[in-house]
């Protein structure tokens, strides 16, 4: 039988090196609430893409791999690496006159 991932992680073979901090799990979201969906990425999924709301919130709150699901995070994270792009640019633009 395969050990939990806490007993794996007590492991003394795992934790060699790691003396002064123990090693701990992190646990991760897996699952979106509704509330939790980007408005402007959901926007141009349903004109763009041709997806219903209903269809985009299904997938994303029951975590389900797919296209779909796939194409809301690499929008998602086109979307904010464009928008720190454009307040790394303000900045910049703000302390070249300055």
């Amino acid at each position: 039988k395969r050990p939990s991932i806490q007993a794996a992680m007590e492991e003394k073979w795992i934790n060699e090196g790691y003396t002064k901090k123990r090693l701990h799990t992190i646990s991760h979201k897996n699952r979106l609430n509704p509330e939790e969906v980007n408005s402007s990425v959901l926007a141009y999924m349903t004109k763009t893409l041709g997806y219903s709301v209903s269809e985009i919130i299904h997938t994303l709150t029951n975590n389900r791999p797919s296209s779909l699901m796939a194409y809301y995070y690499l929008l998602l994270s086109k979307l904010t690496r464009s928008q720190k792009g454009a307040k790394a640019g303000k900045r910049l633009e703000s302390s070249d006159w300055t």
